[in-house]
């Protein structure tokens, strides 16, 4: 199984996972493929199962759930469907005697039929709110998914050494939680406070993104080609987007790594070079 696929997969049966990936898998469109592994001699018996019998009703059930789950819509349907011809059968049967004269003594059947009627329109509604849930389930899992890319990301080992190397108690301070001041070189904006992170990665790909050298850019450029540079996730981290490439501007034209021209006393610059 491959990484993108874990972090696809979310497993909620306690019996056996593999036939759940497995369906999970075909109902996600996974690519799915075939590996001959060669058995191990049984040593002992199985944790999982007293009994070929228990292990096949188990299974069953877990194919079911996952069934239930991923296609509740056909699969209550389709029992909607075999309820609704069994309930049509004996009306039928008892239309043809009412229609001949012959209708006392099939009261039965018209009973049969109507409570196997009302069974699948039951069953029918029942698919309709099972199908609202699994869509509002795969919204969660889309959640789920982004969460556990987030957590899957490559922990910072230089910072993590340094972090234990020094003795830092529990308390300091992350990197995502440290804040800069984003000055303005003539005064004329008030100090703007940007979270480190942020601003280090705006900075950067205006660093990218200004070719060195007298030639240097519009300004109004720059905001357009330095934002879809930013990744979609970022983005939404980071919030206004603008605002921030403007406070970071600011701040490096400040620290003399950006250069307006012409020189002008304006909130903001016209042009900027490296």
């Amino acid at each position: 199984m491959t990484r993108e696929a874990a972090v696809k997969m979310h497993v909620v049966t306690g019996f056996s996972y593999t036939i759940e990936t497995v369906l999970q898998a075909s109902c996600k469109g996974l690519a799915i493929e075939f590996v001959p592994i060669t058995t191990n001699t049984v040593t002992r018996p199985s944790r999982l199962f007293r009994s070929i019998p228990q292990f096949v009703v188990r299974s069953g059930l877990t194919m079911l759930r996952v069934a239930f789950m991923f296609r509740p819509l056909a699969v209550l349907m389709t029992i909607s469907a075999i309820l609704a011809m069994i309930g049509v059968i004996p009306v039928v049967r008892f239309l043809i005697f009412w229609a001949f004269g012959d209708s006392s003594g099939h009261i039965q059947s018209l009973v049969l039929g109507g409570v196997f009627l009302v069974l699948a329109g039951i069953t029918s509604v029942a698919a309709l709110l099972a199908d609202l849930m699994a869509a509002n389930r795969r919204l969660l899992e889309m959640t789920l998914e982004k969460v556990k890319r987030m957590e899957c990301k490559p922990v910072n080992l230089i910072l993590l050494a340094t972090v234990l190397l020094c003795g830092c108690s529990s308390k300091a301070e992350s990197p995502y939680d440290e804040n800069i001041q984003c000055r303005s070189p003539n005064g004329m904006r008030e100090t703007k406070t940007l979270k480190r992170w942020k601003f280090d990665r705006v900075r950067t790909i205006i660093l990218e993104t200004v070719p060195e050298g007298e030639i240097g850019m519009a300004y109004s450029e720059l905001i357009e080609k330095v934002t879809p540079e930013i990744s979609q996730e970022d983005q939404m981290r980071i919030g206004n987007v603008k605002w921030h490439i403007e406070s970071t501007v600011l701040e490096m034209e400040t620290a003399q790594e950006l250069t307006r021209f012409p020189d002008t006393q304006t909130p903001l610059p016209k042009n900027v070079k490296r």
